[in-house]
């Protein structure tokens, strides 16, 4: 991973593995209630989430589709 620091503004490159990484944590560390619906406790997590999760999910599921043992790859070379 590399971060671009412009200002107030940062740029994450983020390999394919390191992607489908991000998703996994995400997935894992948010509870589907607190994203989803009028009751979601905090919108802008939620809008942050669907942002994140919509644009790098077809990156994560082709890292998925080439490791069939499972989700959670290691980071690294290869």
């Amino acid at each position: 991973m590399r971060v671009e620091h412009v200002g107030r503004e940062h740029l994450l490159r983020l390999e394919a593995r390191e992607v489908a990484l991000l998703v996994d944590i995400l997935e894992a560390a948010l509870p589907a209630e607190a994203l989803t619906g009028v009751a979601a406790p905090n919108p802008r997590l939620s809008a942050f989430f669907n942002d994140v999760y919509s644009h790098l999910l077809d990156t994560a599921r082709e890292v998925w589709h080439r490791d069939p043992g499972g989700r959670a790859l290691p980071l690294g070379p290869g």
